[in-house]
């Protein structure tokens, strides 16, 4: 495998020999390679120790028949254990298969931040715990380049630059329920009527058959009547730097 490769290179001369390895929650093979070569290796856990304390359960079938949470919570989380994806293991198992090379862990929280959840990810994991705080974004609120162009800001931070201060509305509800083409025709026809400028992020709707500009989601020739009040956009688009944005 190419890291082990890497750290088989590495480990050959002391002057490149690293103190210490990184290796994401769920990258087993990372920690393994480690583990080989005697350098010490930490899991990251980029989550709110909430988060981290919240599943107890070991990646065997003793779950299945300890039943200690509703059969709600036991369906919600069930796919954690039991789906397996190209590895051939589970997110539980690859998580543990991590947890069980590395000396240590590092969490994105602190203990004045979580008080109680985080004095009780060391007892849950059963590693030392070094708190990596909140990691918060940039100052300049997550400015991102056009990743199609290379250009220096996005299409939509650019179209914010042309905008007055406070003047623009921002539609984004994400991808966990996706609407119906019925109800996206309804929010355009209400943007439309409002008059009000306004950045639309759009998702594909259910039952919507998507090009890339979204023409076929909209109501016909939305777009071409209100080219001068708003924008919408298919694609990705910084998020920090919009909500962070003047306009």
């Amino acid at each position: 495998a190419p890291f082990a490769e890497f750290m088989a290179a590495a480990c050959a001369d002391d002057a490149t020999r690293p103190h210490w390895v990184i290796a994401d929650c769920f990258h087993h093979w990372v920690a393994a390679a480690a583990f080989e070569h005697k350098v010490p290796c930490v899991i990251l856990l980029p989550t709110a120790a909430l988060i981290a304390t919240a599943h107890r359960d070991q990646p065997t079938e003793a779950r299945a028949v300890t039943h200690t949470r509703p059969r709600y919570e036991e369906e919600e989380v069930a796919p954690i254990y039991d789906d397996h994806g190209a590895s051939g293991m589970s997110i539980v198992q690859r998580f543990y298969l991590t947890k069980e090379k590395c000396a240590l862990a590092a969490i994105r929280s602190f203990v004045e931040w979580e008080p109680e959840s985080f004095r009780l990810v060391p007892t849950v994991i059963g590693l030392p715990v070094v708190p990596l705080g909140l990691l918060p974004p940039s100052p300049d609120g997550g400015r991102r380049a056009d990743p199609t162009n290379g250009s220096a800001e996005h299409a939509t931070v650019r179209w914010l630059d042309a905008q007055p201060a406070g003047s623009v509305v921002y539609l984004a509800l994400g991808s966990e329920v996706p609407l119906r083409v019925e109800q996206v025709h309804e929010l355009a026809l209400g943007l439309e009527l409002a008059g009000t400028r306004f950045l639309w992020a759009l998702r594909k709707p259910s039952g919507a058959a998507v090009h890339d500009d979204g023409a076929d989601m909209l109501p016909p020739g939305f777009q071409e009547r209100t080219r001068d009040q708003g924008l919408v956009t298919t694609g990705w688009v910084p998020q920090m730097s919009i909500l962070a944005h003047d306009a």
